[in-house]
Formats: C-alpha cells, sequence, structure tokens
C-alpha cells in the first residue's frame, strides 16, 4: 500500500510539475514567494457567507498554492531523475530536503482545516475546482503527522532509494 501511495504521489507530482513548465502558468513572482494564507470573507445580510464569496475565496487561494507545489515538485523530480541517473549521494540529499519540503507544506493543519470547510460544497458546476480540492484534500490528509515523523519517513525513504539505486 504505502508503495502504491508513493508512486501515485509522484505521479501527482509529475503531472503538477508538467503544468507548471509552461510560463503563463508559473511566474517567478509566484515561484518565490509565500503562498497567502486564505483571508475573511464577506459574509451577507443574514450573517452567512456567501457560496459565490466562499468559492471565489476557494479559487483565488487554490492557484497560487498549486503553482507553489508546482515548482516544488518539479524541482523534486529533477533531483529525483538525477539521483537515480547516478548523479551521487549528494543528489538523494537534495531529494530529501525537497520531499520533506513539500510534504511540511502540506502538513499544515490551519490550511487543511480551511479545505474540510467546503467538503460540504455543491460544486457540481465547477468540475475542475472540485477535483483540485479532493486532491488537496487527500494530499494534506496524507501529511497530517508531526514533524519528526514526516523527517525520519522521508530519511528513511531517501536511504532505501540510495541503497536501491546504487547497486
Amino acid at each position: 500500500m504505502a508503495n502504491l501511495s508513493k508512486s501515485v504521489f509522484f505521479i501527482f507530482v509529475f503531472l503538477v510539475a508538467a503544468c507548471a513548465e509552461s510560463p503563463a502558468l508559473v511566474s517567478k513572482k509566484t515561484a518565490t514567494t509565500h503562498t497567502p494564507r486564505p483571508k475573511s470573507v464577506h459574509v451577507n445580510n443574514a450573517g452567512m457567507e456567501s457560496k459565490a464569496d466562499r468559492l471565489t475565496q476557494l479559487a483565488k487561494w487554490v492557484g497560487p498554492f498549486i503553482n507553489r507545489v508546482s515548482v516544488l515538485s518539479r524541482d523534486l523530480n529533477r533531483a529525483y531523475w538525477k539521483s537515480s541517473v547516478g548523479a551521487g549521494a549528494g543528489q538523494f540529499a537534495e531529494v530529501s530536503r525537497l520531499e520533506k519540503k513539500i510534504r511540511m507544506f502540506f502538513s499544515d493543519k490551519s490550511r487543511f482545516e480551511w479545505l474540510k470547510t467546503f467538503s460540504g460544497e455543491d460544486l457540481s458546476d465547477l468540475p475542475e475546482l472540485k477535483r483540485e480540492l479532493q486532491l488537496l484534500q487527500l494530499e494534506f490528509s496524507e501529511n497530517q503527522a508531526p514533524s519528526t515523523v514526516i523527517d525520519r519517513l522521508v530519511t528513511l525513504s531517501a536511504s532505501v532509494e540510495q541503497e536501491y539505486n546504487s547497486r
């Protein structure tokens, strides 16, 4: 099961990184800035957030977040490829560093809790946003662990990959 999860993760990362190759999708400013946290939303007269406001808020947050993860994923894929073709132990250290960074990015509990608030929304008229939300929630839920556990998991995984690729 762990191998399947890792395979699915790398496929997801590859697809996201492929999208990041387009200069129109990722600007230098987006790649170097921190992803903004969700801002407070407008409340209508009844004291309830309007669906349109919530979905606009989600859409504005998802784009920059995916762009940032895309850049990190692309870098991880390149480092992984270099390590697989025999670039040495230094490249495995880079793979480990980037994988930890991505996993820590997805381990943010406040972002995950905020995303979960959209679980009950009817997004049938916005299939792309619905799918992005599903994938993000799955990725966040997988990484809801203490940083020490994530660090150990990535370190062990990188050492196994290095051992396997050095034979």
